[in-house]
């Protein structure tokens, strides 16, 4: 079964946007409390979600022609 997840929507509407990102920033101090879409959480598509996810989609938010999310 493909994956019909958008890369990045960390809350699951559909669309990467700035709400994507303050949902992963509450995620990462919250995880037992914060929902989301978890086959969108690994964001630079190295197997894990971390700090480097934040950063690349604080990136992407600033730049989505130039920087890849997975």
């Amino acid at each position: 079964e493909a994956s019909s997840h958008v890369p990045g929507d960390i809350n699951g509407d559909g669309i990467c946007n700035n709400k994507d990102l303050t949902r992963l920033k509450k995620y990462m101090s919250d995880p037992d409390n914060t929902v989301v879409s978890a086959a969108a959480l690994d964001i630079n598509g190295d197997g894990s979600y971390n700090n480097k996810d934040l950063t690349r989609l604080k990136k992407y938010m600033s730049d989505p022609d130039n920087v890849e999310i997975f």
